[in-house]
């Protein structure tokens, strides 16, 4: 990594971390970007104001989601244009995801079309991946449409899939139903992905300690990003 390109992400964690802190009251305690040529990602740690602690003893974690949901709306754009003036990757699918249980979070920026270098997009276990998702999926019995794949570094693996939606999920959608389409779908992709999480560790040579999982509806895609524990060698 370059010295402008070390200032760039040095410069943009501390810019995701004073901007969440505006919105929500606290920032996270720790911060991690990956810039690609057209791929941002946000790994957040330690992300809960006092007011989501007080709501998730309650057992309100439905609350905290809802809560987050309306301030992200607001601020997905401010996010893009930062980096838009920074970097000149032009966002146009922006997904977000939390752990409310281990605190932490995933933001993903995409540009329109998808051009990574060879290592990023090309890399060693790829072909393994793709299979071990094709293998879940048949095991599941769920759609998985066409799917791509980066590794951003050794602890960020970003998975965009297009054509998720049976008719019937468009259906729920169309009548007005897709908060809860989204929350169910997601909860039950999690629980298949740590279900069958050694498929991936292996190929990855790593442990999966965070799961995150969002949807673009009106594109029709959905974006798994999996954080790994390198293993020591």
């Amino acid at each position: 990594m370059t010295n402008r390109s070390t200032q760039i992400h040095k410069e943009a964690a501390s810019y995701i971390g004073k901007t969440l802190r505006d919105y929500f009251g606290k920032g996270p305690e720790s911060v991690y970007i990956s810039i690609g040529h057209s791929i941002i990602s946000i790994y957040l740690r330690n992300f809960m104001a006092p007011m989501e602690s007080s709501l998730m003893e309650q057992q309100e974690p439905t609350a905290v989601i809802n809560a987050r949901r309306i301030i992200m709306g607001r601020l997905v754009q401010e996010i893009k244009s930062y980096f838009k003036a920074t970097t000149d990757i032009e966002i146009d699918e922006f997904y977000y995801d939390w752990d409310l249980y281990h605190q932490s979070g995933l933001l993903v920026g995409m540009a329109a079309k998808v051009s990574e270098p060879k290592e990023i997009e090309y890399y060693g276990s790829k072909a393994a991946i793709h299979d071990a998702m094709e293998w879940v999926a048949r095991k599941k019995q769920y759609i998985q449409g066409k799917t791509e794949s980066f590794l951003l570094n050794s602890r960020t693996l970003i998975i965009r899939y297009q054509n998720v939606f049976t008719d019937i999920e468009n259906e729920l959608i169309e009548m007005g139903y897709q908060d809860i389409l989204h929350q169910a779908k997601k909860s039950v992709c999690k629980q298949i992905i740590r279900e069958f999480a050694h498929h991936f560790e292996g190929p990855l040579n790593g442990k999966l300690v965070d799961t995150f999982v969002d949807w673009d509806i009106e594109k029709d895609t959905r974006m798994i990003g999996l954080i790994i524990k390198p293993y020591q060698r």
